[in-house]
């Protein structure tokens, strides 16, 4: 019997919670040190909780070096492009060299360490930024992680109004993401072709498509599929069987289709095949899997052909565009990465914050057992939980797994005093962006803005049924399990289409009431 059947529909008070420890106090030095860097408009904002006070002091100086020599050098967008199309690293070699007035040895190491397969591109995009200030220009490549400018240029990118639409997806991100997916997708096409296919899909995303009671029950039937078959008492990887999982969501709410476990799995191993590819191309790292287009075709083939289709996928086949093959099989895979990855590795945080925190664990069990007692949970019930909405929220933050959004500037513009020509490379660390002083996980943290899900007109489509699946399974999983690290259990992010654990081995042992009612 599931230990969700044998909660008792009783009030439970909630248990107490300590005071969590303050932020380290800061010495007048900082503040003297950040006060010149948020002066600064080519470097702005280090936070002094997190760096040292000989970084913070190195880097106003090189701010104040790059302003004397009049700013970044910037290179003309024709020779930009034709680096790009070559990955990152050749190019950010090429243009580092050409702007020696700056000391880019940092950036230089941290860029070797990438091609040679010995920094993730999380770490690197993380180094930059702990290195050189949450805003730096090398040619025209725009590191940027202040929340404010980020927060601008998504909403400058695909705005309907003529005079504010500056930037559009990145053609460094479609080349290569294109290479692997395609790039007629709604992920990576700009303008009128991304606006209608935006248009015709997003009814499938929102309001009674996703929270109809139907559809809910739906998301637990799923659940407890999963939950199910989850062995007790060995180590398991938690992070692949919570792919498993929101891949078997996303396969049946987009296309009609139910797969086996042991199908959903190996499905699941293909697209992290996928997404490794196209991560290691954005970057210009040499990998090469010749055999994974044919696989995925096959994949693709089999989904449009699933008997009963379910709307989205009539809403595919209908398109003009289907009559051809290869733009169908580009949407259904494109989609089908999409729909599953980053609720996966969203769960996966969410699950280890919360066994590694006792007390908000303690909270989340109390809610839920309150709140839901022993019935079957109606999705009033599971979006009415509002400790696991935050908690799923803070981790969203914490461990965004979009880790980065790129955009292209469409013409020459000025944001924040900084003058980009058309065609600058704009890289947004979502991780750096949403990081905070305090950045320690804290589900009762309250308000602030977090990137995680984007922004603007090209805000994910998907949250919706993103956020739903994340309460229903997460409620479900932390109040059913209790999870042991294991000896390599290691939490550190590693990127591939998304960011993920290094290592999300788990050993589960079921709960029992005793232990939830305390």
């Amino acid at each position: 019997m599931l230990i969700r059947d044998s909660f008792a529909p009783v009030s439970l008070p909630k248990p107490a919670r300590t005071t969590r420890k303050p932020a380290p106090a800061q010495d007048q030095a900082q503040l003297s040190v950040a006060s010149q860097l948020q002066q600064c408009p080519i470097g702005p904002q280090l936070s002094t909780l997190t760096r040292s006070l000989s970084r913070q002091n190195r880097a106003a100086g090189e701010c104040a070096a790059t302003q004397a020599a009049g700013g970044p050098t910037q290179a003309g967008a024709a020779q930009i492009q034709a680096q790009m199309r070559q990955g990152l690293c050749p190019y950010l070699s090429q243009a580092t060299q050409n702007n020696p007035a700056r000391d880019w040895s940092a950036l230089n190491l941290l860029r070797e360490g990438l091609e040679q397969g010995h920094t993730d591109p999380i770490d690197f995009l993380h180094g930059v930024h702990e290195n050189y200030g949450p805003s730096v220009q090398v040619g025209d490549v725009l590191f940027e992680s202040r929340p404010d400018v980020v927060g601008q240029i998504l909403v400058a990118t695909e705005n309907p109004s003529a005079d504010k639409n500056k930037f559009a997806k990145s053609t460094l991100q479609k080349h290569s993401l294109g290479q692997v997916y395609g790039d007629h997708t709604i992920f990576l096409e700009s303008g009128a072709d991304w606006k209608a296919q935006r248009k015709s899909l997003t009814p499938h995303f929102v309001g009674q498509a996703v929270l109809s009671e139907e559809n809910h029950q739906h998301l637990q039937d799923l659940t407890d599929k999963h939950l199910n078959a989850l062995p007790v008492g060995v180590p398991v990887d938690l992070n692949l069987k919570l792919r498993t999982l929101s891949l078997d969501v996303a396969l049946s709410h987009m296309f009609g289709q139910n797969l086996e476990l042991n199908e959903l799995e190996q499905l699941a191993g293909l697209f992290e095949r996928g997404g490794k590819l196209a991560q290691h191309k954005l970057f210009g790292i040499e990998h090469q899997d010749p055999q994974l287009h044919e696989q995925m075709n096959q994949v693709a083939d089999r989904l449009i052909a699933t008997p009963t289709p379910a709307p989205m996928l009539q809403t595919l086949l209908a398109a003009p565009e289907a009559k051809d093959r290869k733009w169908l099989r580009e949407q259904v895979l494109m989609l089908t990465m999409l729909g599953h990855e980053t609720t996966a590795n969203l769960l996966t945080y969410s699950a280890a914050e919360l066994a590694a925190h006792p007390q908000d664990l303690a909270e989340l069990r109390a809610e839920y057992a309150a709140t839901i007692g022993n019935a079957r949970p109606t999705v009033d019930q599971t979006t009415g939980l509002k400790f696991t909405r935050n908690a799923i929220k803070e981790t969203t933050r914490e461990h965004a797994p979009n880790y980065l959004i790129s955009r292209e500037a469409l013409e020459d513009v000025e944001i924040e005093g900084m003058r980009l020509s058309a065609g600058t490379q704009v890289l947004m660390s979502v991780q750096d962006t949403n990081r905070l002083p305090d950045n320690d996980w804290d589900p009762d943290r309250a308000g602030g803005k977090i990137f995680s899900f984007g922004g603007g007109t090209r805000v994910c489509m998907g949250q919706v049924l993103a956020r739903l699946e994340a309460a229903v399974v997460l409620s479900q999983l932390m109040t059913r399990f209790d999870l042991e690290p294991t000896a390599t259990t290691d939490l550190a992010p590693k990127s591939d289409f998304s960011s993920r654990p290094q290592d999300a081995h788990y050993t589960l042992h079921r709960t029992d009431i005793a232990q939830i009612e305390g």
